[in-house]
């Protein structure tokens, strides 16, 4: 299995990226899909080949001793710099289905998807648009 892939909250199947999306992969998803489109929410939610339901949501395992799996609720991003680093928010979830949230702040550099798996750093103003921007997407007054 690779590293990110769609998982059906309905009855579990699996699909790659590019079998249900004009995406090979993570990377190409954040630059060709979310980035362009000012982070879509609309585009994380994909029609499942199993059951036919739109519940085909990105997941991935949390890199830790004990891994697990989590289900991507929401992407925010800041703009690209000049050197092609954007770094994002991911709300999680955990055990899908949850109200259990997790928040993974992680990065892209181009189209590598090293830092998917670091943490991204941001300077105060950076993390005030971050969290404005998932308070617009999320339909929210506050972050949480």
């Amino acid at each position: 299995m690779p590293a990110y892939w769609w998982k059906c909250g309905a009855c579990a199947a699996t699909a790659a990226f590019g079998d249900v999306s004009r995406s090979p992969g993570i990377a190409h998803f954040i630059w060709d899909e979310l980035v362009p489109t000012n982070w879509d929410q609309s585009l994380r939610l994909l029609a499942c080949p199993g059951c036919g339901g739109e519940h085909l949501r990105i997941t991935y395992e949390f890199p830790r001793k004990d891994r697990v799996e989590l289900t991507l609720v929401r992407a925010v991003g800041l703009d690209p710099n000049d050197d092609d680093y954007v770094p994002m928010m991911w709300e999680t979830v955990p055990d899908w289905p949850s109200d259990d949230r997790w928040f993974d702040f992680k990065y892209v550099k181009g189209r590598r998807v090293f830092g998917l798996n670091k943490p991204a750093v941001f300077d105060r103003e950076g993390l005030r648009k971050l969290f404005k921007l998932y308070c617009r997407v999320a339909k929210t007054e506050a972050f949480p």
